[in-house]
């Protein structure tokens, strides 16, 4: 493989008959976006700061630049005729400026700003019907208290911010790991938490949804092993 060392890495040539796809991010999912869009005729151009990142070495164009600064996103935009995103960890307000210009960035930087706040994205789930655990914001220790009062214990104390795969939360199972919980969230410096009740549960079904189409996926269970999901369950899951 031919590679460059340049700021912006012409890395491979696909022929494209499709529009041209620029992904914000380079690792292993927009390396597999990558090569699914070029099977569709797309062109592909991912931003990284990484030049040697997973993706880059599949897509057209790799540019090399922070994905959180207007200068590198603009780049991109200039250079594509839709953005999407590898994860939620993008500014949205500077995705909202690449709407304002004009640019076509899905999911858009409204929905970006949802789902980067957990609490207020099961807020939004919860209003439009869907069952979710009952929770409350704990803005400080006082409302933290007042959450185990209604809640009860065992409950979940969950960041709202850059928490995934169960990475981000802390079990509470009696009154003494409180502080313990709160302050290794970093709730005592100002980190917004939330509290949510406990569910005990067996297996998380991950479903994907297209919007617009209709479309029946395999459903894939994940399975608790501690505060993790594993796609396998403990040998131990069988014998329950």
């Amino acid at each position: 493989m031919h590679e460059t060392y340049d700021e912006d890495a012409r890395l491979i040539d696909h022929p494209a008959t499709g529009p041209r796809l620029g992904i914000i991010g380079g690792g292993q999912l927009a390396r597999m976006t990558t090569i699914a869009a070029q099977q569709l005729g797309c062109d592909v151009v991912v931003l990284e700061n990484n030049r040697l990142s997973p993706a880059a070495t599949f897509a057209s164009r790799a540019i090399i630049g922070d994905w959180n600064t207007a200068e590198a996103l603009l780049k991109l935009a200039s250079q594509v005729d839709v953005i999407t995103l590898e994860n939620e960890f993008v500014d949205a307000a500077l995705l909202a400026e690449l709407e304002h210009a004009g640019h076509s960035v899905w999911p858009s930087s409204r929905t970006l700003a949802l789902v980067q706040d957990k609490f207020s994205q099961k807020q939004a789930l919860q209003a439009a019907g869907g069952p979710i655990p009952r929770m409350r914001a704990t803005d400080d220790r006082i409302a933290l208290d007042a959450a185990i009062a209604e809640l009860g214990l065992p409950l979940v104390l969950k960041d709202r911010r850059n928490a995934y795969d169960g990475k981000g939360n802390a079990t509470i199972r009696q009154l003494s790991e409180v502080d313990a919980a709160w302050v290794r969230l970093g709730g005592h410096t100002g980190n917004p938490l939330y509290a949510e009740e406990f569910c005990d549960f067996t297996a998380e079904l991950a479903i994907i949804n297209n919007h617009g189409t209709t479309r029946r996926h395999p459903r894939q269970p994940a399975f608790a092993r501690g505060a993790l999901l594993c796609a396998r369950p403990h040998r131990r899951a069988y014998q329950k």
